[in-house]
């Protein structure tokens, strides 16, 4: 399992639980908007973090994601949408919100196995 973000104490965090459950991670500090696939996946996860950075750069990721994950495989994504405003602590990272349906279109040439909405009010 591979593992990176752009936060140093988000890293330590997931390696001293993997440890404490017993789980090989590889997980080392990235900046997504300049991370590149060195290989392919069975499973790609982004949760929570695509709207920190700009549109182009999460619809550039994306591509990425989708050309690195094997025949079959599965890309899991959690996103913020603009249905509504970024939370007031949130805002001044807030670069690119999605649109609804922004992942449809861009997954339009792959099987969507579930598609859920939620509100955080």
């Amino acid at each position: 399992m591979d593992a990176f973000d752009v936060s140093e104490a988000g890293i330590a965090k997931l390696k001293r639980l993997a440890d404490k459950a017993g789980i090989t991670v590889n997980a080392w500090v990235q900046d997504l908007t300049k991370f590149h696939f060195k290989r392919t996946y069975d499973v790609i996860l982004s949760n929570g973090v695509l709207h920190l950075v700009t549109r182009e750069q999460w619809q550039e990721f994306i591509i990425k994601m989708k050309a690195a994950t094997n025949p079959g495989g599965i890309n899991m994504i959690g996103i913020f949408t603009d249905q509504l405003p970024a939370a007031p602590d949130m805002a001044a990272v807030t670069k690119g919100l999605f649109h609804e349906g922004d992942l449809d279109d861009l997954y339009a040439d792959w099987e969507t196995l579930n598609s859920d909405n939620y509100r955080f009010e």
